[in-house]
């Protein structure tokens, strides 16, 4: 009997081949953000320079590291260490999921404060292999993270007249105790902030080469 394709029980799922895994993963982690809070704002507050993504109204520690050499990441400090063997974890399955073997580790993180009307310009995060954004803060709404795709070029060549530039660009609405982790060579940013209290974003990058030996990260994998 020839399958009826139009029937409304039928299901496209069924019928995917997954030779490819999914590019970006999302977790909750339950922050405790009255107690990160004083630790937060007092690293923000000394900030030395923006980053060249730097949109209006961002406060980013994304070089803090590089012109402070003392200054240590938030990944190194004792009250995200909870958070960081969650990371640890979420990491492993993330790169068994990619059929990536050995180990990985932390090379950098850093802090971002997000203020009315402000935003973070595209970006990537290469040369390491996976980044992980984490929304610590109690905040609903606000500024969206967008991803560009990265296919964007190839199906332009589709031929479909319905086809545009906006179709690349696909936002995630993040809410508060988030954890988004995604290939590191997927270019992003995000939409500007609408409301009146600021967001605070926790952002670091993963290395799964032989780089790992190098890097300060204080439990490795």
């Amino acid at each position: 009997m020839t399958p009826d394709y139009h029937d409304e029980d039928f299901n496209i799922d069924n019928h995917i081949c997954n030779l490819f895994p999914p590019l970006i993963y999302r977790f909750q982690f339950p922050f405790d953000y009255t107690t990160l809070e004083p630790l937060v704002e007092a690293n923000l507050n000394s900030m030395i320079q923006a980053p060249p993504n730097a949109g209006p109204n961002l406060t980013s520690l994304s070089m803090q590291s590089m012109l402070d050499t003392s200054y240590e990441m938030p990944h190194t400090w004792p009250a995200f260490y909870p958070f960081i063997q969650f990371v640890h974890q979420i990491t492993d399955q993330v790169k068994k999921r990619n059929l990536i073997q050995g180990s990985h580790c932390i090379v950098d993180s850093f802090l971002n404060r997000l203020t009315k009307d402000g935003f973070i310009r595209e970006h990537n995060h290469v040369p390491a292999t996976f980044s992980l954004v984490a929304y610590p803060k109690p905040s609903t709404g606000g500024a969206k993270l967008v991803f560009r795709d990265p296919l964007e070029y190839h199906k332009g060549n589709y031929g479909l007249s319905s086809f545009s530039l906006a179709d690349v660009h696909r936002e995630i609405e993040v809410s508060t105790n988030d954890v988004l982790i995604f290939p590191s060579f997927m270019y992003h940013y995000t939409t500007p902030h609408n409301l009146d209290h600021d967001r605070i974003s926790f952002a670091l990058n993963i290395r799964c080469d032989s780089f790992v030996q190098t890097t300060i990260d204080p439990i490795e994998s």
